[in-house]
């Protein structure tokens, strides 16, 4: 993801300079290609029409350059006249000896403000400023006073939960006992510690949770209908398959 941020990032900058506008405009050409094949590839809808209406507009900037691209492909060879002309100087701004240098600046400005944002948000991928973040096993799960036995096609019962690890932590896993995975959104209530869970509009949860000094974490409230108690046991990272030292 980082390398495709820094790609995407200096073809941007190389778009700012009429010397470097082909170069920028295929370098964001191939690395909005590769987004918008991940999102086709792992159904990420949000993202996939921001990214196609991008390499729509990227492709509009080559467009003029789409004869002399054609060219060079098949012919190995380039016209002068398949090269598109710069276009005449407006109010002697493109003419000003200073215009490179102003557009650097704020082009770097507006990259460093960009970058320094998302060091922030990323702090949150890793559980800053929440008390409960990882992934848990459920222990122990009482629903209407009694203890489910997980069948082997139970698709109720929890069997692990897990924190989506973007931006605000705003996102919460599930495995069921089928082995099933349902993503969902939480909401968190710091002040009273109650999560709501929802998928789409629908509340799925209302949660109580407690941080115990053993480090597990009680559950007490309903989902679905149906009135729940559950303590949960963070699963050290280190036992992860593709953590394991070989």
């Amino acid at each position: 993801m980082i390398a495709i941020w820094i790609v995407e990032g200096v073809g941007a900058f190389l778009l700012f300079f009429s010397r470097t506008t082909l170069l920028g405009a295929l370098v964001v050409g191939v690395s909005l290609t590769n987004v918008v094949a991940l999102d086709l590839a792992y159904d990420v809808r949000g993202p996939l029409l921001t990214a196609i209406l991008l390499l729509l507009l990227d492709v509009i900037i080559l467009l003029p350059y789409s004869q002399a691209l054609f060219r060079f492909l098949l012919f190995r060879s380039l016209d002068d006249s398949d090269v598109p002309q710069q276009p005449p100087a407006r109010f002697g701004f493109s003419r000003w000896r200073y215009w490179a240098p102003v557009k650097a600046v704020l082009l770097v400005s507006l990259l460093s403000a960009l970058i320094m944002r998302g060091i922030e948000q990323r702090r949150g991928y890793f559980g800053a400023g929440h008390s409960i973040y990882g992934l848990f096993d459920v222990e122990t799960l009482h629903s209407s006073g009694e203890t489910p036995v997980a069948q082997a096609n139970d698709g109720q019962t929890w069997r692990r939960v897990g924190s989506a690890g973007r931006v605000d932590s705003g996102g919460l896993f599930v495995q069921f006992a089928n082995g099933d995975v349902s993503q969902f959104r939480l909401e968190n209530d710091p002040a009273n510690r109650v999560w709501t869970i929802r998928q789409r509009e629908e509340e799925v949860a209302v949660l109580r949770y407690d941080l115990q000094s053993d480090g597990t974490v009680a559950l007490d409230g309903r989902v679905r209908q149906e009135p729940v108690r559950m303590r949960l046991r963070r699963i050290d990272p280190k036992t992860y398959p593709l953590l394991e030292p070989r």
